[in-house]
């Protein structure tokens, strides 16, 4: 083995197409997935999950969707709360708002929040309206969010 390629190792040539910076954009693209994806794991959620259970309703008034009231959600429980409401929820009454401590009065209550639109939020009333004559005794409301 003595000659001029003595001593020398042998380079393997590179796939045609391929750097040196493709190479750490993959890596760098890899790292970023996993960083996400642990994220992901270990982050707690703060997800909607509803009323717990054994707990009451949040009081609040909205002006009800055919009613020429115009305004945001009261959701005060006490006079003067800025960004909730001038005066309690649940004093705020009337043949305009559906105030959800005013059908907890009359019973139970099942209310159902629609963040949908045009056929979808139709057939879900539907469903709803479907659902209302086998339980008499039970007060059912929606509530469409604005977004």
């Amino acid at each position: 083995m003595s000659g001029e390629g003595a001593g020398r190792s042998a380079r393997v040539p590179r796939p045609p197409g391929t750097t040196r910076y493709l190479w750490f954009v993959g890596v760098a693209l890899f790292l970023l997935i996993a960083y996400a994806t642990l994220n992901t794991l270990t982050t707690e959620h703060a997800s909607s999950t509803g009323v717990p259970a054994d707990h009451p309703l949040p009081p609040f008034a909205v002006p009800l969707a055919l009613s020429d009231l115009q305004g945001d959600a009261n959701v005060a429980t006490e006079d003067d709360q800025p960004n909730a409401g001038p005066r309690p929820a649940c004093d705020v009454r009337g043949p305009r708002v559906l105030n959800v401590c005013q059908l907890a009065e009359r019973g139970p209550v099942v209310l159902a929040f629609l963040a949908t639109r045009g056929a979808e939020c139709e057939a879900a009333l539907d469903r709803l309206q479907a659902l209302r004559g086998a339980f008499p005794g039970v007060q059912f409301a929606a509530v469409a969010i604005r977004g």
